[in-house]
């Protein structure tokens, strides 16, 4: 009996401690991730050629046993190629309308002709409304603003941003931001965001301005740093005292990665400090983050 006891506990034992490596096999293969956060998915994205990642199945088409009954049974003739050439001339100029109306909408919004000259309040709302004026006021503006962003999981970030604009319509836009994360195998993780762009405000009145410009984004962590192009594009609307809507949008590269960036803000004004919230969103080749924002932003 004793020996029956002996041998049983002997073959528990190996049950138990195959059970508990099957369970921590499983953990591992269930977490992708292990050891790699959002942020490293994103140094992927950006550091990795798409000729270096695997490529996706392709998909073989069906077989086809129609015979015969697949085979066109009339040729193209000359009325067939003027539809073609129509349709083809047709979306070319829609895809110009399209391309033109972010820049000729805001123009018949605002009504700016490019032949008045504005200039800047000391802050919005500065006696009177909006933020540009026809008499008085200064020849150039800026705003400095920091805030937080949160996933409300592992991932946060906090930023700070400065923007210069000038009577001339040309200005300076640059943001960087620091982003952390809680990761499995290490404490934390984190990285640098950022771009900066030479801006022209291609559409102004009293109570809205619409900028857009070039530059570039960049990224650094302790590893190294990666660049590309940006292009971005948006807008202030001050509507009545005290509130600020601005939204922005950034469309470019990063590395081997493209880069979309969007990120819109409603705030209230007191003197010179804006208080504001919003939400942020920014899409890499293969990830996304969804961040809601609180921040203060000071106009001068």
């Amino acid at each position: 009996m004793t020996c029956m006891i002996s041998s049983f506990g002997k073959r528990s034992g190996r049950v138990f401690r195959t059970c508990v490596l099957a369970l921590a096999c499983l953990a591992i293969a269930v977490h992708p991730a292990f050891g790699q956060g959002l942020l490293d998915q994103i140094r992927g994205d950006v550091r990795t050629s798409n000729r270096d990642r695997p490529p996706a199945p392709a998909e073989s088409p069906p077989p086809s046993d129609c015979g015969d009954s697949c085979r066109p049974k009339y040729s193209y003739n000359d009325s067939a190629e003027y539809v073609r050439e129509g349709l083809f001339s047709g979306v070319f100029w829609l895809s110009v309308a399209a391309a033109a109306a972010p820049f000729l909408g805001p123009h018949a919004i605002v009504g700016d002709d490019f032949s008045v000259t504005r200039s800047f309040a000391r802050f919005p709302y500065d006696g009177d409304s909006g933020y540009m004026s026809l008499y008085g006021g200064k020849g150039w503006a800026a705003q400095f603003s920091s805030d937080y962003a949160t996933e409300f999981n592992d991932l946060d970030q906090v930023g700070g941003r400065l923007r210069i604009d000038t009577l001339s319509r040309w200005g300076i836009d640059t943001d960087m931001k620091y982003f952390q994360e809680s990761v499995p195998a290490a404490a934390r993780d984190s990285l640098w965001l950022g771009d900066c762009n030479i801006t022209y405000r291609f559409a102004q009145g009293e109570n809205m301005q619409w900028r857009t410009g070039l530059g570039f984004n960049w990224m650094d962590d302790a590893d190294k740093s990666d660049f590309g192009f940006n292009f971005t594009y948006g807008f202030d609307w001050f509507p009545r005292r005290p509130w600020v809507v601005s939204a922005e949008i950034d469309w470019g590269t990063l590395g081997h990665s493209g880069l979309f960036h969007f990120r819109g803000t409603v705030g209230a004004m007191l003197n010179r400090l804006e208080a504001y919230t919003g939400y942020e969103y920014y899409d890499f080749d293969d990830v996304q983050t969804n961040m809601l924002i609180g921040g203060v932003r000071i106009w001068f």
